[in-house]
């Protein structure tokens, strides 16, 4: 019964260190490392980053997917995904998409399209357009990056990001907030998000009885 008591502490502490830390002209950095064909990552992605988009506050922050989670490297240098084959594909075409655009409020619908159906995905053209059309690009653009040298680069980019980090992962998803990793992150994303915006500016999601916990005033 103690662990509730301990995660809520800790979550505090974290967040009184990110208001700290945290400057108003600075946006919020959100690294989420995942892996394409993780269960987790997948509603990660759908209940908690992609509402971002819908709800104001995707614009404090800058937020990143890692497209590699739990991949290894053998001993002949060939990086293997924990699923298999596709979902080191499915790994590419993320960092694909990521890299068609600047802006989360383009690439990140995109993403979190591919990954809602990731057996279409794989099989189905027509499911990557409409997915690339939320962002008003082709399917080629997706497709032929994830297949080629560029979305081969790009993974093994995500690959050594997620082995060059300071505390190493435990599990995916893993999310990192102003380079902090946040061990408990299901419910506290966007609290963590709301406490460094000026409570004059909070969008209405900030004073919603979902922070009811007592973090956001």
């Amino acid at each position: 019964m103690a662990k509730p008591r301990r995660t809520k502490v800790l979550i505090t502490v974290f967040l009184l260190v990110v208001q700290i830390c945290h400057t108003r002209s600075e946006k919020v950095k959100v690294d989420l490392y995942m892996e394409g064909l993780c269960k987790s990552c997948r509603r990660y992605l759908k209940d908690i980053v992609y509402p971002l988009v819908g709800n104001g506050l995707i614009d404090w922050v800058d937020v990143r997917l890692i497209a590699s989670g739990n991949a290894h490297m053998r001993d002949d240098g060939e990086i293997h995904c924990q699923h298999g084959d596709d979902e080191c594909l499915m790994n590419a075409a993320v960092e694909c998409a990521m890299s068609l655009s600047d802006d989360p409020k383009v690439w990140l619908p995109v993403v979190a399209c591919l990954e809602a159906d990731v057996e279409a995905a794989l099989a189905s053209e027509n499911y990557v357009q409409y997915c690339a059309d939320k962002g008003k690009f082709s399917a080629q653009d997706i497709i032929g990056c994830a297949l080629g040298d560029k979305g081969e680069k790009l993974f093994e980019k995500a690959f050594h990001a997620t082995q060059d980090l300071d505390v190493k992962h435990r599990w995916v998803p893993w999310l990192v907030v102003n380079n902090m990793p946040v061990y408990d992150s299901d419910i506290y994303l966007q609290q963590l998000i709301c406490v460094t915006i000026p409570q004059d500016e909070r969008p209405d999601v900030c004073k919603t009885n979902q922070f009811a916990d007592g973090y956001i005033e």
